[in-house]
């Protein structure tokens, strides 16, 4: 075998500048310019916290994307803000979960394993509602009134699909905001419109 082969990423397009990359992750390429805003490339963005390793038929790490280095630091707030946002959604979260699941116990007459389920469910739900409230009252202010200081930014993420008992795939989920960077990396990627 030919240890020379160039090797392309398989790649789909998915809903709103989401692509779903299902071989190849290292042989994803990048158009060579800002991400974020589309001037010359200055800094890459490794994303090794983010992401860690990507298991298909080898486990790799996303390519870097690139920014400019005003962008690069617009990327690494708005990061920040997205981890301060969730920490104080789980603030808020927990004691309206635990409120939530403690007022089905209150109103249950018998406790079954339904009504602890239910319990747990409503303890679930409370604690997602806190974090959404936190994400609608500062996420969305805070960047419309400090817009200079972020900005969205390439996000990856690791899915798994059950196709069977005992198969399942992974496959990396990458969503690009600048959706005239998307249509470059379309482009770049030899990646066709989805027929669904």
């Amino acid at each position: 075998m030919d240890a020379n082969i160039d090797l392309k990423p398989k790649i789909s397009r998915g809903k709103k500048n989401k692509f779903v990359v299902e071989e190849n992750v290292g042989a994803i390429q990048w158009p060579q310019e800002c991400a974020a805003c589309g001037k010359p490339v200055e800094i890459y963005d490794e994303n090794p916290d983010e992401i860690g390793s990507f298991m298909n038929n080898f486990k790799v790490i996303p390519p870097k994307v690139p920014y400019c280095q005003a962008c690069f630091s617009k990327v690494k707030n708005t990061k920040k803000l997205d981890t301060a946002v969730l920490f104080l959604g789980f603030i808020l979260g927990i004691p309206l979960g635990i409120l939530s699941a403690y007022s089905g116990f209150i109103m249950a007459e018998k406790i079954t394993k339904t009504e602890i389920m239910c319990m747990g469910i409503m303890g679930v739900l409370g604690l997602l509602a806190g974090i959404y409230i936190v994400r609608f009252i500062i996420r969305g202010p805070v960047k419309a009134i400090f817009r200079n200081h972020y900005t969205e930014y390439v996000e990856f993420e690791n899915k798994n699909e059950r196709l069977s008992d005992k198969l399942s795939l992974w496959f990396l989920e990458i969503k690009i905001p600048n959706k005239t960077y998307s249509e470059k990396f379309a482009i770049l990627n030899s990646i066709q419109l989805n027929k669904k």
